[in-house]
């Protein structure tokens, strides 16, 4: 984890404690997106890169929607005004809320079938394909910059599904619960949203052509990109807020902020912004585009807890579709029981020679549901039991796909389907030795064709696996070798199919993302690499028993890309202390 640099006052004799940072992304759906137990929906202060995207749709599009968003609480006590922000760029600290130092305050996961033990909920029982929980305060740190407590803690539930046609949203339930002893009054729950929408490149330049407007009837900020700029036209060009609060508010509140225009820095001023009942006209003028949606006021008293729950959907160009997913959501919220998709099988994929082998037979050691059992009271058909079966896919280009099917295998005479009969295992062969490829295999239902929900299948990303297929490791040194030899920088190996180089999802393919590899190797070696005067570049230790290759991106010791020239390498293998040597051409 990246060291958290954190100015405090320095009092002698006290240690201060340090949170324990998480981030998880919601990557299942149309909408993918970061969590993190700071409630801050971007990096914050957690290791997640900030070079990679926050908010994306499609997924693998490159296309941000996202700058950062999260929940602001706003109230009177004793008559002191203050607000605490878990995220903010106009805030004096940026961060007002945190996690414990403890090791279980982090963000707790669960899937369809799940049920599991929370200190701080217990028995907790999944609601999506993929939940997020966790828990953070404004009072674990009380000595933030510009910042007093409102003391409350906020266990924060997010969660989303991977099968159409709920796919392109994501929901977050705050439960905000009072830790002050004293009363909060006229509280004001708050979303702030800053909308970034486009193609993300070097700079944050896409998100200038945005603009943001309210629809007050549903309570839902939408923001939408125009499309022209420097970005051009994206396939979801909008990011909306739906916003449910708990119970009737009297006062809502919709500001947007343009250009170099931000919200107060000052509690009390914020305050007045959250709370004043303003809803600000639509934004004429796309010059970017950040906004809150706030609703209040409520008492809250030592104990009292309160339910705010922001639905984020994306949408493609057309109107009908933002209607469409703003309609799935205002009919389903809060139960959520439309008809589901059996739960993803376990998957285990066994790389070989040039090929894989798949397996995912369920029994009664494994976690959640079997698939075949699953049982759906949700469905307007009646059908208590709609597994129909299973689909193999594989990708060449990464997690996101786009997958091409292998397999289908589904229940004979149920009426759907090829009637292929049930199959627990695949075997993939002619692929490439030592290239990543990518499996899944989902689990689908029959269609419920009287609530309309008709492509009910899992997330292919839910049991996505990673795999290099290739042969065993070498008995001894003597045919190790260095691909490809020579490496040449004005090539686009990304381009490859599969690629040769790739990168984290969510980012543009950077320096370090350079690959050569050596093959060939025996379980247990090490790996030397020197230019031609003899100097040590780079040293790497291979323990694989499985694959018998290791790469490299061309980096040295010190962190420095190498230049152009012809390098040396030895390979000194520990059982039997043979050593190879060899040489490889770098030319950029």
């Amino acid at each position: 984890m990246r060291k958290i640099v954190i100015i405090l006052p320095f009092i002698i004799g006290i240690v201060y404690a340090q949170p324990n940072l998480q981030w998880k992304k919601h990557d299942i759906g149309t909408l993918t997106g970061v969590v993190t137990n700071q409630g801050a929906q971007w990096a914050a202060q957690t290791d997640y890169e900030w070079q990679w995207i926050y908010y994306e749709s499609p997924p693998g599009s490159g296309v941000e929607h996202m700058g950062e968003g999260g929940l602001w609480v706003g109230g009177i006590v004793d008559n002191d005004t203050l607000v605490t922000v878990t995220t903010g760029w106009a805030s004096p600290s940026h961060y007002e809320t945190y996690p414990t130092d403890t090791s279980w305050d982090t963000i707790w996961v669960a899937g369809k079938g799940d049920t599991i033990d929370i200190p701080y909920w217990s028995e907790y029982i999944a609601i999506s394909e993929q939940d997020f929980i966790c828990r953070y305060s404004d009072f674990f740190w009380t000595n933030i910059v510009e910042h007093n407590p409102l003391y409350i803690q906020v266990i924060d539930r997010s969660y989303c599904w991977g099968f159409e046609p709920v796919d392109e949203f994501i929901m977050f339930d705050y439960f905000i619960i009072s830790k002050n002893p004293k009363t909060i009054h006229n509280t004001y729950l708050c979303y702030w949203l800053d909308a970034n929408i486009g193609l993300r490149g070097t700079s944050w330049a896409f998100g200038q052509d945005d603009r943001s407007w309210f629809k007050g009837e549903h309570l839902t900020a939408v923001a939408f990109e125009e499309p022209r700029g420097v970005d051009g036209t994206t396939e979801y060009p909008i990011l909306a807020a739906r916003i449910f609060p708990p119970g009737e508010p009297i006062d809502t509140t919709f500001r947007w902020w343009g250009g170099t225009h931000t919200p107060e820095a000052m509690d009390p001023d914020r305050y007045i912004e959250m709370s004043d009942g303003y809803i600000k006209p639509p934004q004429a003028v796309t010059t970017g585009s950040a906004l809150i949606v706030s609703l209040g006021p409520y008492e809250m008293n030592y104990g009292d807890t309160l339910m705010f729950t922001v639905a984020l959907f994306t949408a493609k160009d057309t109107l009908d579709s933002f209607n469409n997913n703003l309609s799935l959501i205002e009919v389903y919220y809060p139960e959520w029981n439309f008809p589901s998709p059996p739960p993803s099988p376990p998957l285990s994929v066994e790389p070989r020679n040039h090929g894989a082998k798949l397996s995912w037979k369920w029994d009664d050691g494994d976690p959640g549901i079997n698939p075949e059992d699953y049982e759906d009271e949700n469905r307007l058909d009646e059908i208590l039991k709609p597994f129909a079966g299973y689909r193999v896919y594989r990708s060449t280009l990464g997690p996101d796909g786009p997958w091409t099917l292998l397999g289908e295998y589904d229940v004979i005479g149920d009426g759907f389907g090829f009637d292929m009969g049930i199959e627990y295992e695949y075997i993939d062969d002619g692929i490439l030795n030592n290239l990543a490829y990518y499996y899944t295999v989902t689990s689908f239902a029959l269609p419920d064709t009287v609530s309309g929900f008709i492509n009910l299948e899992s997330s292919k990303a839910v049991n996505s696996s990673e795999i290099f297929p290739g042969p065993p490791p070498a008995e001894d040194v003597g045919n190790v070798s260095v691909v490809p030899n020579p490496y040449l920088g004005n090539v686009d190996y990304t381009a490859y199919n599969p690629p040769w180089e790739t990168h984290p999802p969510g980012r543009p393919w950077m320096e370090q993302d350079r690959r050569i590899q050596f093959v060939n190797l025996p379980n247990r070696c090490t790996i030397n690499i020197f230019t031609l005067a003899g100097d040590l570049v780079f040293t790497i230790e291979h323990n694989d028993p499985i694959n018998g290759f290791e790469d490299w991106n061309l980096v040295s010791r010190v962190g420095q890309a190498i230049g152009s020239d012809i390098y040396l390498f030895t390979v000194e293998d520990h059982e039997t202390g043979n050593i190879q040597r060899g040489k490889f051409v770098v030319i950029k």
